[in-house]
């Protein structure tokens, strides 16, 4: 069973004011050097970033063994960045995990629960919740890979909850940064605040 990962990153970030949120640094690594850094802790088998027209490799400074895809409709939503992922997976890929690359709270040990569930659970969608609440990476199993590769909106995964095939398993941890992401200078402040950096 492989699991691929995808790292959204393709939004145009209006709201920091001009800034390239994912490359502002929080400690000694950027927003999307954390996203980045958490997962490889987890245990991925393949990771891919997906950037778009705004910010460019240059600006998100990824790792050299971290694959990159430009998205050049990510004007549509990150509905469109999901079908991209979903068109460049390997054929032996079971399992798709798709990552936001403004939440870098998440654990890498909330994220290794969540990829283990994904191996050993007879569910079709797995996601997190802190307090009942879900939140963000979200896993789908191969299932779905038709139904995501129609996507082209902001809308994301979240209708296929609802579907009538749907066996979603809701992983309930102690870990309120699934639900925390960056779109303001002042939720990076707030990160920075809280992490005492």
């Amino acid at each position: 069973m492989t699991i691929e990962i995808f790292v959204l990153a393709a939004g145009s970030a209006t709201r920091m004011g001009g800034a390239s949120k994912l490359s502002q640094p929080i400690g000694e690594r950027t927003v999307i050097g954390r996203v980045i850094e958490n997962l490889e802790v987890a245990g991925v088998d393949r990771m891919t970033v997906i950037y778009g027209d705004r910010w460019g490799l240059d600006d998100l400074e990824l790792p050299e063994h971290v694959h990159a895809l430009h998205n050049e409709n990510a004007e549509h939503g990150m509905g469109s960045s999901i079908a991209l992922a979903v068109a460049n997976l390997s054929p032996d890929t079971t399992r798709l995990l798709l990552a936001l690359g403004d939440m870098p709270q998440v654990r890498s040990e909330t994220l290794s629960l969540l990829i283990q569930e994904s191996r050993h659970s007879d569910a079709n969608i797995w996601a997190l919740t802190y307090q009942g609440r879900q939140g963000h990476p979200v896993v789908f199993a191969n299932c779905w890979f038709d139904e995501l590769s129609k996507l082209d909106s902001d809308e994301g995964g979240a209708k296929l909850f609802r579907h009538e095939r749907a066996k979603a398993a809701y992983i309930e941890v102690d870990d309120p940064g699934i639900l925390i992401d960056i779109d303001t200078p002042a939720d990076l402040s707030k990160m920075r605040a809280d992490l005492k950096i």
